[in-house]
């Protein structure tokens, strides 16, 4: 389609971080609109983890731009990324600092504040990826777009993503017409708007994004190919991040919107600290992405204003947690052990009662992830060390028949427990199922409600819209104006009709 693309050899360096991969798709169109472009000022708006800041920076030193990137976010979160405490910020200075930080600079603060840092028509490159409701992205396009110079170039991230309060898509409806624009629609949409009048672009890409030099679903395909590439050449090279994830539960269920994460180490104790919205169900821990077995030494559910603890982790309790997707738990004296066949292992913690609305919970734990299974190696040499005593005191004459039978026993009621926890974790899973198919029921119906409403206020917009159109042909015919005379007659003997 074009000639020397950046996309065709550009490798990203920071690809899911923390397992979140929602910017991954558009990486190597990044690539390609750094070399088009060639931004003196690039600003993002939203950066979390950085998996899209950093693969600009990395363009940009790759394609050896002369320019300055600016990441803004107060590395807090918001309410569809969840909050997250002050490992993040700490981990992607880090990364900036050791990456590019010649260039790069990290600024932690709203977004408002931010703006009055920028002169009006010196930003080339402006990315908005903030909070996504309607109302916040267009505040962040009005607030920023005359600090965007002429020829320069926005993007909006997520404008795919049509659920909850997501409202990027509504924005992008309105305001798509007003710029020469391009949408693509994969990795939660994005969408690019050129900040000129022209029609006419010289360089090859951004000719056939706005300049309709090319096909707009050959560009978009592109992308897709790009984008299935690169996913498959990460999980080829199998660099999964470990990743620890919390969900809080609302009325319609678990969602990423409501949920934490935490990057874990294999073979190292991790602390997990991540304030969520107060559940309306069971909280779910999904231990790691990946295959492995896990250790969990300690987990606290707290009210996170008052630091009241809510529920604590008691291995002698066990039963309290379901284990669904991937999980099994193994039973252990002493602490808790899931054993992770997929990469996809819930556990469902205990509901949570006497929270208030609005409120939210801060959960705390320590967690050893084993991909090596070194955990489950010695959980199965102790029971074949069990096993052997038994056979040592069977042997033994000098043992009596009571300590034997005692023996017997306990390893007899271990591997009843054990056999007792999976068919337990296959009846949750088919109540879990069960109660699956019924959301999904449930949604599709309120979907199909929702869209039987928007036809009727399509249908009423459409006859307001006819009613307001007569009414102002009414009030601008001849006739109208000709008998205004007579009605202000009749208004007027109407008056002094009514007098006493």
């Amino acid at each position: 389609m074009f000639s020397n693309l950046r996309s065709l050899r550009f490798q990203p360096l920071r690809h899911a971080p923390a397992g979140i991969g929602n910017w991954s798709g558009h990486l190597l169109f990044a690539a390609d609109l750094i070399q088009a472009v060639k931004p003196a000022v690039l600003v993002e708006l939203g950066t979390h983890h950085g998996e899209s800041y950093f693969g600009f920076c990395q363009a940009i030193q790759e394609c050896q731009v002369n320019c300055q990137a600016f990441a803004v976010d107060t590395w807090q979160g918001d309410g569809h990324t969840g909050r997250y405490n002050s490992l993040v910020f700490e981990e992607v200075n880090a990364y900036n600092s050791s990456h590019y930080h010649a260039f790069s600079t990290l600024l932690r603060m709203n977004f408002d504040h931010a703006a009055t840092r920028f002169s009006d028509q010196t930003i080339n490159l402006l990315h908005l990826d903030g909070f996504h409701t309607y109302s916040a992205v267009k505040h962040d396009f009005e607030k920023w777009l005359p600090k965007v110079a002429q020829n320069g170039i926005i993007l909006i991230h997520d404008i795919a993503v049509r659920r909850g309060d997501f409202g990027a898509w509504q924005f992008w409806e309105e305001i798509r017409g007003s710029f020469p624009s391009f949408a693509f629609e994969h990795s939660c949409g994005l969408g690019v708007i050129a900040k000129t009048n022209e029609r006419e672009f010289a360089d090859p890409l951004l000719a056939a994004l706005f300049g309709g030099t090319c096909d707009p679903q050959s560009v978009r395909d592109y992308y897709v190919l790009c984008a299935d590439r690169l996913q498959l050449s990460h999980e080829e090279i199998g660099k999964v991040v470990p990743t620890c994830q919390l969900f809080s539960p609302d009325a319609a269920g678990y969602s990423e919107d409501r949920s934490g994460s935490a990057p874990l180490q294999a073979g190292k104790w991790i602390n997990i600290d991540v304030d969520l919205p107060a559940p309306a169900g069971r909280l779910r821990l999904d231990p790691s992405n990946c295959e492995s077995m896990v250790e969990i030494s300690e987990f606290v559910v707290e009210c996170a204003s008052s630091g009241r603890i809510l529920w604590r982790l008691d291995p002698a309790k066990n039963e309290e947690i379901l284990a669904a997707g991937n999980a099994i738990l193994i039973p252990d004296e002493g602490r808790l052990l899931m054993l992770s066949y997929g990469n996809d292992p819930q556990l469902f913690l205990p509901v949570i009662e006497g929270l208030e609305p609005g409120s939210s919970v801060r959960c705390r734990g320590c967690l050893l992830i084993d991909q090596d299974y070194q955990l489950l190696r010695r959980f199965v040499e102790r029971a074949i060390e069990q096993r052997a005593e038994i056979a040592l005191i069977s042997a033994s004459p000098s043992r009596t028949q009571s300590e034997c039978d005692g023996a017997c026993a306990r390893i007899h009621q271990q591997f009843e427990t054990f056999s007792e926890r999976l068919a337990l974790n296959e009846a949750d899973l088919r109540t879990l199922a069960e109660f699956r198919s019924l959301a999904e029921a449930d949604v599709e119906e309120q979907r199909t409600i929702n869209r039987q409403l928007e036809r009727d206020l399509e249908a009423l917009r459409t006859s307001c819209d006819a009613a307001v159109a007569q009414r102002t042909e009414i009030l601008r015919s001849l006739s109208w104006r000709i008998t205004a005379p007579l009605r202000s007659v009749g208004s007027l003997l109407a008056f002094r009709g009514g007098e006493p």
